[in-house]
């Protein structure tokens, strides 16, 4: 299976994931050039891809799937509740309502080689999902837009071989930095977003049962967080459990593509 981080932050998201002929992109929140672009460069054909996982509306996931949709006519699979906040979005354009297809956490639904578990999250969205996606025996799940991580979540860490985890904002930045009061109390509630701190704390947990497991730090904001103290507090919290967890932990890229990971 290979995995692409197309872009990830906290001003657009998305994610490339391959198997054999299945490719499917999670997340569409940059423009579809940007995109088409992107897996240009990974030598993937932008019309092989299959289908788009939405995780929710918010228009740093959604950006660019009201062009992709109308241009390549792939099915848009997301929660109910996320569809139909999406398709009354002004911003997207008219969504074809017949590439829209509801999902929901808990079931598991196939796509040629790839099988896709969504699961919940915690966040303030209409319905959001996270996913897990395996193929051959592994697995890769992205868990990000999430205020919490509950014991069921972590479990899915624990099981999987490579993770994209939330590391979106410093918690001593948030503090002194530009935003309102209203916005700092969403963003470290429990259906905001994850600190370095948490996420730190939650790979110290799941490197005691799962020592495998490669991490790429992602949703890291622009405005409160910086990467190089992101990387550096989370593998400080996680040599607590792993001492290599600096090899295994890296970042995404905002506004930029990763390297292409075979899991």
């Amino acid at each position: 299976m290979q995995f692409c981080s197309l872009a990830s932050g906290s001003n657009g998201n998305s994610y490339y994931i391959g198997e054999g002929g299945s490719r499917i992109l999670l997340d569409l929140g940059i423009s579809a050039k940007q995109a088409e672009t992107s897996l240009r460069q990974i030598d993937v054909d932008p019309a092989c891809i299959q289908a788009i996982l939405v995780t929710h509306e918010h228009s740093d996931h959604i950006r660019g799937i009201g062009v992709w949709a109308r241009r390549y006519r792939i099915p848009i699979l997301g929660s109910e509740g996320t569809l139909m906040a999406m398709d009354r979005m002004s911003s997207l354009g008219k969504l074809p309502p017949e590439l829209l297809y509801p999902i929901r956490a808990g079931k598991r639904y196939n796509l040629e080689a790839l099988s896709i578990e969504p699961f919940s999250p915690f966040h303030d969205a209409a319905d959001p999902l996270g996913y897990s996606v395996s193929a051959g025996g592994k697995r890769v799940t992205v868990m990000t837009d999430t205020g919490m991580i509950s014991p069921q979540m972590e479990e899915r860490l624990k099981c999987s071989d490579l993770a994209v985890l939330e590391s979106n904002y410093d918690p001593q930045m948030l503090m002194y930095g530009p935003y309102p009061p209203i916005l700092k109390k969403r963003i470290r509630s429990n259906v905001g977003h994850l600190s370095n701190i948490d996420c730190g704390q939650i790979l110290s947990r799941v490197f005691a049962e799962n020592p495998g497991l490669f991490v790429l730090l992602g949703h890291l904001s622009e405005e409160i967080n910086r990467p190089d103290l992101a990387l550096q507090t989370v593998c400080d919290l996680a040599r607590s459990t792993l001492e290599s967890a600096d090899r295994q932990i890296t970042l995404t890229v905002r506004g930029a593509r990763t390297d292409v990971f075979t899991v």
